[in-house]
């Protein structure tokens, strides 16, 4: 089952398949098929799961227009500035005590691969952008998306191993 509420925009292109119920909720705007009567997906499913880790410890550092770098490798607490301009190098970068993206930061992720062996991967008011992004929670608590963050990206895969999803939305 599937539900939706607030003000939130949903488009899929190709289509969003549930077993169970679909209850549009709110002001919710659906774009694309709904198929509410989709046949169950035996578990595990049969997707191949990439295994992916991290051998070294990640860095962050500051370019010459001021924006934060931040090299692949493993994480502890990342804290960026209000407002900081944040860019994950292409490459692996694991999380033990998950990422908040918030304070009006503007993050950028080409390329990457976020694996989150602990905490959660949380937008609360900032603005994500990425193509080709690979999330996969394996130890973590999940996925939080709040209203309040923007999340601009193409070609992004989540692979939940542990935790759930939460994606709220208000549109612009």
């Amino acid at each position: 089952s599937m539900r939706t509420g607030g003000t939130s925009t949903v488009y899929a292109e190709f289509g969003i398949h549930t077993v169970g119920s679909f209850c549009q909720g709110g002001v919710t705007s659906v774009t694309g098929t709904l198929n509410p009567g989709a046949s169950h997906i035996d578990y595990p499913p049969p997707v191949d799961i990439p295994d992916f880790s991290c051998s070294t410890n990640g860095s962050t550092t500051t370019d010459s227009e001021g924006r934060t770098i931040v090299s692949p490798g493993n994480h502890g607490n990342l804290n960026f500035q209000l407002g900081a301009d944040v860019i994950f190098s292409p490459g692996t970068h694991c999380f033990n005590n998950g990422l908040t993206i918030g304070n009006f930061e503007d993050v950028t992720a080409d390329y990457a691969k976020f694996l989150f062996k602990g905490g959660e991967f949380r937008l609360t008011g900032g603005t994500l952008t990425c193509n080709d992004l690979m999330v996969h929670v394996d130890g973590g608590s999940g996925i939080s998306f709040g209203g309040s963050g923007k999340i601009f990206c193409n070609n992004v895969v989540f692979f939940l191993s542990s935790g759930g999803v939460t994606w709220n939305g208000n549109p612009e």
